[in-house]
């Protein structure tokens, strides 16, 4: 009896009704019917004993909800064979498995008894454990959350400016105009390049020197946005270097532009009659990965903090404890990379028997993209540990290279998309848009990797580099 009403209520006045709701509960339909017709046939029995009435009504009826055996297999053995209990409760999980979702409960300990009131008590050694996902990807975690705040939408940390490199970076990026001008002079190229084709061959011609002037001055441009970059006092450091690797990027693609025509002009059995460019789209290719290469590698590095301090107390905290390492794991599945990789494999298709090299292209990136659809990341003394498809070489960053761990909800574009994402200040790996963890670096950037819940990796983080840091 969780509930009773008594009328009037007075203290020194025989009840004329009492009201009174019964809970319920059994592991079967049939037996919940059998316990409520017993309570009812025993209470009418004593009210008719007392010269009383008893009236009883289903308030509420709730049907037995089977969970899915799946999953609560996997969590019998991840907990090490703990028994399989029936809860009769009426909780989110039943409502879930109804509509058909994966679910399962947790049944935790509280050593005072107290339910659904103020002086219920978790605590933390009840917790301690592992835990399992509906969706197939399993986690572990070595310790337990003693700390939760509420996700942000959004998260500010600063960054730091740090050295610019201002010669060798003008020098990475004014190389493309130079290369474009000292090509043109050696190659013996037609006064006019191919720059269009039908369905009979070129239908669109330009001057040979208008393209290369063309070339030439992107590559100045690029070159003077650098310097103003460098020589402005207010942009920092990771700002700089996006604006280099764009610069970089603008210059080395218009110099591959021009070389990937005049590469189709100068192997054509006719200059003035060449084919569309096929593996001539090396050129531009390579062309833009070594001029933003080549530029990132002249700005050089961004600023390390060699000795960060803990991170700040109102961060979230696990309860891990001292000289034990971190254990934990999520492994992440996208749909929506494999949807691309299946789209670049049949354009790549399409194009073979048109254009070879754009064929190629798609397949290229298919295979990159394939990394993405599988992604296993792990916390353990060594630090964030990524691999894609939980195999091969694994990419660690370290922790003395982590600042500090959150969980907040993000929005991709606010990280440049969905996939790898390198923008300034950010590093993300989406996956798909909601809550992520977000770790501060030493250099000032930030990773942001997205997951189910992110707040127990955080707090697993913080309590380490607690740690490591001297904060007990």
């Amino acid at each position: 009896m969780g509930r009773v009403e008594v009328e009037p209520g007075a203290a020194n006045a025989v009840c004329a009704r009492v009201r009174a709701w019964l809970d319920a509960r059994a592991p079967d339909d049939a037996t919940l019917h059998r316990l409520v017709q017993l309570v009812e046939e025993q209470a009418a029995a004593r009210a008719a004993r007392d010269g009383t009435e008893v009236v009883a009504e289903v308030e509420s009826l709730s049907p037995r909800v089977d969970f899915a055996a799946g999953l609560r297999d996997r969590l019998v053995r991840l907990l090490g064979g703990v028994p399989v209990l029936a809860t009769g409760a009426g909780h989110d999980a039943g409502v879930l498995a109804t509509a058909g979702i994966p679910a399962a409960m947790l049944f935790v300990r509280n050593p005072t008894g107290v339910s659904h009131a103020p002086g219920r008590v978790r605590r933390a050694g009840g917790l301690r454990g592992r835990g399992c996902r509906a969706d197939g990807g399993a986690r572990r975690a070595g310790g337990q959350l003693v700390s939760r705040p509420a996700l942000p939408d959004r998260t500010t940390l600063p960054t730091r400016p740090g050295p610019a490199r201002g010669a060798t970076t003008l020098a990475a990026v004014g190389l493309w105009p130079v290369l474009v001008l000292a090509a043109a002079a050696v190659a013996d190229l037609p006064p006019e390049l191919a720059v269009g084709w039908g369905g009979r061959g070129p239908d669109a011609f330009s001057s040979t020197r208008w393209l290369t002037g063309l070339a030439v001055a992107t590559g100045a441009a690029a070159v003077l946005v650098v310097g103003v970059a460098l020589a402005l006092p207010g942009p920092r450091y990771l700002a700089r270097r996006f604006a280099v690797g764009v610069a970089a990027t603008v210059a080395g693609g218009a110099a591959g532009l021009w070389g990937m025509l005049a590469t189709a002009a100068l192997t054509a059995a006719d200059a003035s009659d060449p084919p569309p460019p096929a593996a001539e789209v090396l050129v531009l290719l390579v062309a833009v990965l070594v001029a933003t290469s080549l530029a990132g590698f002249a700005y050089g590095q961004p600023p390390f903090d060699p000795a960060p301090g803990p991170p700040p107390v109102d961060l979230p905290r696990a309860d891990l404890p001292p000289g034990q390492s971190p254990r934990w794991s999520y492994t992440g599945m996208s749909g929506f990379f494999m949807a691309a990789v299946l789209l670049l494999l049949m354009v790549g298709a399409v194009l073979f028997r048109i254009v070879q090299a754009g064929a190629v292209l798609c397949w290229v990136m298919a295979a990159l993209t394939l990394v993405l659809v599988r992604l296993r990341f792990a916390i353990d003394e060594r630090g964030l540990t990524l691999r894609a498809w939980g195999r091969g070489p694994a990419g660690v960053l370290p922790w003395d290279r982590i600042v500090e761990a959150r969980a907040v909800r993000v929005r991709l574009l606010q990280w440049g998309g969905w996939g790898f994402r390198l923008i300034p200040g950010r590093v993300a790996i989406g996956l798909r848009k909601g809550p992520a963890l977000v770790l501060t670096l030493t250099d000032g950037r930030r990773l942001g990797v997205t997951l189910d819940e992110p707040v127990l990796p955080a707090g697993l983080v913080n309590a380490h580099l607690d740690h490591l840091r001297g904060r007990a």
